[in-house]
């Protein structure tokens, strides 16, 4: 049943594609951006928009939304990835709830007739649902071979990210002296199709251009734009081009979309060969030189009225491309005009200004969900969609405004004592703090409290916590819990981490009921009984199992014992019969990870009593949910 109600959100989903490639993180941020200012110009003020990342495959996000809008990107595409799969599902589902869908900014990338994927798309592309289509290339294949169903918007239009130096608000500096080589994977030419581009003719090609450049007395460095395979092949190409202090020459991997535009707006000139490179260096006024891989690269050199500089593999000979760099360094970039803005801003008005306004008055008649005492940001929350685990100062604040007052953070002893907030001495973490596998492996028992301290996560962009920085945190969240993930440590490392938790417990008069402290070993359990806190058990997987020598019994044991107040279930061990099992009076159960919107809702109505997230938000389910 629905009833009126003026005081409620419009929910609006903003489907995009996120990974360590930034141009997609670009295209998304720019798209919110635009959607905001269209929200602004239509006069709708109380509205939440929801990331949702395709490949979630998450349709309870889609068929709780008012609105569905594409952000953009190369989505009518079906050679390569499987957007021929998430577009239609996303379409189809918001289909059954009769949910508008505006398909901004999109990419075209070819047709056939005789193909499954390229027709399941058309069908998508033209339900009645599908309100509006702007394209950002191929307009003529789209118009001529994909549109058959009139909407209600469609147009060509400019990729969004041409406006990122807007809408992060970062411009070309000035006094850029240096030039940006952005390397590419030695595959990507030959996955599609340009088979003369081998690896050693990139590396020979690489080699003469820094040659080049040092004999006009450039600086130079290499950047790419947040891929492994991208960052790797740029140290290939310096060690071929027998450069030493090969750091001094690459720069790290960037994380965020406003990172690598701040990055580009630091070069005078760019040679790159990612499309979103190129246009985040043609939205800073940055001159760049594309190296066409992909016909959308020629196609955006056109839109722009800059063809020459965009060089097809015939072409890419290095003395030409550095003549190249220099001319278009001499002659500038203009910046995109205005006129272009409003034609992707125009559509998005007129979209949500009609259907949003329709949505906004309707909610249903299910009873508010108390999201505060049921949300867990696990490991303190994630970051940006795709960073987690990483027990951070950067995520803690952030999850508090976003509506979090139940915590989780996962606690371990450094190799000399100090206790610190990380999750395990495992590989995983290694990786995340930059350390190489090979290092990881003989640090089981951990490293030195300096060491971990001064180190940062994912490529040095996300600070580390410890046991001290932690409590001034529960001390100041007066009005938030947390558990503390306490798990896998020696009966002697136990006796050491229950004395420091214990007195700083009592030096600083924290309610020991804000806290609750998680085990997964008797050893553990029986170590913790007199802190006076609540204790969670959590199941070990089978692995886990064998690893510390338990067996079923022992495990079904635990289970029952009295002392436990909470039981922990990680999700992909979950079903409904356990929880029913193991749920009695006076216990309550833990589901995590549960990162999608469709195990929210399935594991809340099995019975669980909290959940936990690296992803969502309470302010957001509260929103979505009710």
């Amino acid at each position: 049943m629905e009833k009126e109600n003026k005081n409620r959100k419009l929910n609006i989903v903003l489907a995009e594609y996120i990974n360590r490639n930034l141009g997609d993180t670009i295209i998304a941020e720019c798209a919110r951006g635009f959607v905001e200012k269209a929200l602004q110009n239509v006069g709708i003020k109380d509205y939440m928009i929801h990331d949702y990342n395709m490949y979630q495959e998450d349709m309870e996000y889609i068929r709780r939304a008012d609105a569905v809008i594409f952000a953009g990107g190369g989505l009518i595409k079906y050679k390569r990835e499987e957007f021929y799969k998430y577009v239609p599902d996303i379409i189809e589902a918001a289909a059954e709830k009769q949910i508008p869908v505006f398909i901004n900014c999109t990419g075209v990338e070819g047709y056939d007739e005789n193909d499954a994927r390229c027709q399941r798309l058309k069908k998508a592309i033209n339900h009645k649902n599908v309100k509006g289509i702007t394209v950002r290339d191929d307009y003529q294949t789209f118009e001529k071979y994909y549109l058959e169903e009139k909407k209600e918007w469609v147009g060509k239009v400019i990729d969004p990210a041409a406006f990122s130096a807007e809408v992060y608000g970062i411009f070309r500096k000035p006094d850029a002296e240096k030039i940006g080589l952005g390397i590419v994977r030695h595959g990507l030419f030959s996955d599609y199709g340009v088979c003369n581009i081998t690896k050693q003719f990139q590396l020979d090609f690489w080699k003469e251009i820094i040659i080049n450049l040092e004999e006009l007395g450039f600086q130079w460095e290499i950047f790419n734009n947040g891929l492994y395979t991208d960052y790797e092949f740029g140290l290939e190409v310096l060690e071929y081009a027998g450069v030493g202090q090969k750091e001094k020459y690459i720069q790290k991997r960037p994380a965020e979309g406003a990172e690598l535009t701040r990055l580009i707006s630091g070069y005078k000139g760019i040679i790159a060969a990612r499309l979103h490179t190129n246009i985040v260096a043609f939205s800073t006024g940055c001159p760049s030189i594309g190296l066409v891989w992909n016909e959308k690269l020629v196609q955006w050199g056109e839109g722009i009225g800059y063809p020459e500089r965009f060089i097809r593999a015939e072409n890419m000979r290095p003395q030409a491309v550095v003549r190249s760099l220099l001319k278009a360094m001499e002659e500038g970039c203009e910046i995109c005009d205005p006129v272009e803005k409003n034609k992707i801003l125009a559509p998005l008005c007129g979209f949500l200004k009609k259907y949003g306004s329709d949505a906004r008055g309707k909610v249903t008649d299910e009873e508010k969900t108390d999201w505060e005492n049921i949300l867990v940001a696990t490991a303190l929350g994630g970051k940006n969609n795709q960073f987690a685990g990483m027990n951070s100062p950067d995520t803690i604040m952030e999850s508090y405004k976003n509506g979090f007052r139940l915590f989780e953070v996962d606690l371990k002893l450094t190799s000399d004592g100090r206790l610190v907030c990380a999750n395990g001495w495992t590989e995983g973490t290694f990786r995340k703090l930059g350390w190489d596998k090979e290092r990881g492996k003989g640090f089981h028992c951990g490293i030195e409290y300096e060491q971990f301290i001064k180190a940062k996560y994912y490529n040095g962009h996300y600070r580390t916590m410890d046991w001290e920085m932690l409590v001034g945190y529960v001390d100041k969240m007066k009005d938030s819990r947390f558990i503390l993930d306490i798990r896998n440590h020696t009966n002697g490392q136990m006796q050491k981490l229950k004395m420091m938790i214990k007195r700083d417990l009592d030096n600083l008069g924290i309610l020991q009921q804000r806290l609750i402290l998680k085990v997964m070993k008797r050893e553990e359990l029986e170590a913790v009984r007199d802190m006076g806190m609540e204790i969670m058990y959590e199941i070990p997987t089978e692995t886990e199992m064998e690893e510390t020598g338990s067996n079923v019994a022992e495990i079904q044991s635990l289970c029952r014992d009295r002392d436990l107040s909470w039981i922990s279930i990680r999700n992909r061990l979950c079903s409904t019969a356990l929880i029913a099992k193991l749920k009695t009076p006076g216990r309550k159960i833990f589901v995590s990870p549960c990162n999608q919107v469709s195990e929210i809702v399935k594991w809340l109505s099995a019975g669980a009593d909290m959940l936990g997230t690296d992803y969502q938000s309470v302010c957001k389910l509260e929103a979505l949910l009710g």
